[in-house]
């Protein structure tokens, strides 16, 4: 083991770590991730690499990152999204920067992630996401993204691509509030507010309408005091208060 830096690498443009163990697993699998354990002075693995098939002295880069200062709780595992290859792998060699870290560090475990199958390996799954519009906005909206079999590596990034999406502008229908209920104590008339809201037009929300349906058994609407009784679809604009009078008949009691 000798200091983390030790010679700058031409072939990649990085620096070339000589604290490094190299792994090599039961079988070959075309590459999806890796799995790292570490317990003592974790994450502290700063680079992934392969020998290159091509080349008996050249190793591939397949992931590289930056090691971390801090001493998280161990034990920490890792997964490392590393770069698919056309090729399968079993050999690894994982290099250590241990130059932030004032003691020595431990592995417990590597886990290569893989498949024997070459169009499996970069055959992901689709993955969803989901869009919601901002309120009172319709129109065609965009967004863009690209795709990549190795992070951080931009040769190997498609190029941009745009989703466009058409939203259409649907009238919901206005939510009203619940009427309060009154003990038979209460002393009558008895003021209601009537409300209600609309997700279309929550910021202007003065078209709103009210509609009596249904006129109560056990007593009378009016809108002011002494004024006539209201007759069902009777209608009010927003804020509108109605005074309800208990008016129970003897031969139908009152039962709510």
């Amino acid at each position: 083991w000798s200091p983390a830096v030790n010679s700058f690498d031409s072939l990649d443009s990085q620096y070339t770590f000589t604290e490094f163990i190299t792994v090599k697993f039961p079988a070959k699998l075309y590459p999806q991730g890796l799995v790292v354990i570490e317990n003592v002075g974790p994450r502290e693995l700063v680079r992934v690499r392969t020998p290159s098939p091509y080349n008996a002295s050249a190793w591939l880069t397949l992931w590289m990152g930056s090691a971390l200062p801090e001493d998280p709780a161990a034990p920490v595992e890792n997964f490392i999204p590393i770069c698919g290859t056309p090729f399968p792998v079993d050999v690894l060699r994982l290099e250590f920067d241990c130059s932030a870290f004032r003691s020595f560090f431990e592995v417990d475990a590597i886990k290569l992630i893989g498949t024997h199958d070459r169009a499996a390996a970069y055959l992901a799954p689709p993955h969803i996401v989901m869009y919601k519009p901002d309120p009172l906005t319709w129109g065609i909206d965009t967004f863009n993204f690209t795709v990549t079999d190795c992070p951080g590596d931009y040769l190997r990034v498609t190029g941009v691509s745009q989703y466009n999406l058409n939203v259409t502008w649907v009238n919901h229908p206005p939510l009203a509030s619940a009427f309060p209920t009154f003990p038979a104590s209460q002393t009558f008339p008895v003021e209601v507010l009537l409300n209600g809201s609309d997700v279309d037009r929550s910021s202007v929300p003065t078209n709103l309408t009210w509609l009596v349906r249904h006129l109560p058994r056990n007593g009378q609407l009016h809108l002011t005091e002494g004024s006539p009784a209201l007759a069902v679809n009777a209608s009010f604009p927003l804020g509108t208060t109605l005074l309800y009078q208990f008016t129970p008949s003897p031969s139908d009691p009152l039962d709510g």
